[in-house]
């Protein structure tokens, strides 16, 4: 493909390189660049990439792959229209809910795609992960009113991690990855697809979705904190 312009993207937290880039006939792409000992990384990213969109996912579409002087490349078509984190703020409540479920309806889609059956049981993963993370807590010199309990929660129910299914997932998913077209479709963006188990995953989006309903009511009565909270437990998938 052969390209008239080129302008660098400043966004995102990626080590990538970003741009705009515009062909002979007018039509814009994403161009990303990485250094070339990314190659097997990128590759993988890039052939996932081509799975997920096989699933109807609205998102840029994978187009080329391979190496140049800069390193590794991926030409990608271009979403034109807005970042959603900047605004999401200017719609109704309804438009931002109906946008909220449309985003959960399409995570469902990405996590429909199992992970490679040679992939490390999800039990010996996450039991090593939060021995890690228990340890460092008990190595800071700061601690949790009555952190003991989140301890003894995760210790006495280390049992359900056993023959949990593990799918893949976007890696980062939350409205600053998100785009607003001007077709006013909502697209995800910079996929990192990490694995993950599916019922921790749904676990996590309560934690985030409580955390915000944390910082509207504090200070105020918390029933209504913990009223969701069953509620949105009432909603988790059941394996």
């Amino acid at each position: 493909m052969n390209f008239v312009t080129k302008e660098p993207i400043n966004k995102g937290w990626s080590s990538d390189k970003k741009y705009c880039v515009t062909d002979e006939n007018g039509t814009r792409y994403l161009l990303r660049v990485s250094d070339i000992a990314q190659h097997d990384t990128k590759q993988s990213e890039f052939n996932m990439m081509k799975q997920v969109a096989s699933f109807g996912v609205p998102m840029c579409q994978p187009i080329e792959f391979g190496t140049c002087e800069d390193g590794v490349y991926s030409i990608q078509s271009w979403i034109d229209g807005e970042d959603a984190e900047q605004v999401m703020s200017g719609y109704s409540d309804t438009e931002q809910y109906v946008y909220g479920l449309e985003a959960g309806r399409i995570l469902r889609k990405i996590h429909s795609i199992p992970a490679p059956a040679t992939q490390e049981d999800w039990e010996i993963r996450f039991n090593r992960k939060m021995d890690y993370k228990i340890k460092k807590y008990a190595e800071c010199p700061i601690k949790y009113e009555n952190g003991q309990a989140f301890i003894d929660y995760i210790n006495e129910n280390r049992h359900l991690l056993k023959n949990r299914p593990q799918v893949y997932q976007h890696g980062d998913y939350h409205i600053g990855n998100m785009m607003i077209g001007r077709d006013g479709k909502l697209y995800i963006i910079d996929f990192l697809f990490l694995l993950a188990n599916a019922l921790t995953l749904s676990l996590k989006s309560c934690v985030l979705i409580l955390t915000e309903m944390t910082l509207e009511i504090r200070g105020k009565n918390l029933t209504a904190l913990f009223g969701a909270l069953r509620k949105l437990l009432s909603l988790l998938p059941v394996w």
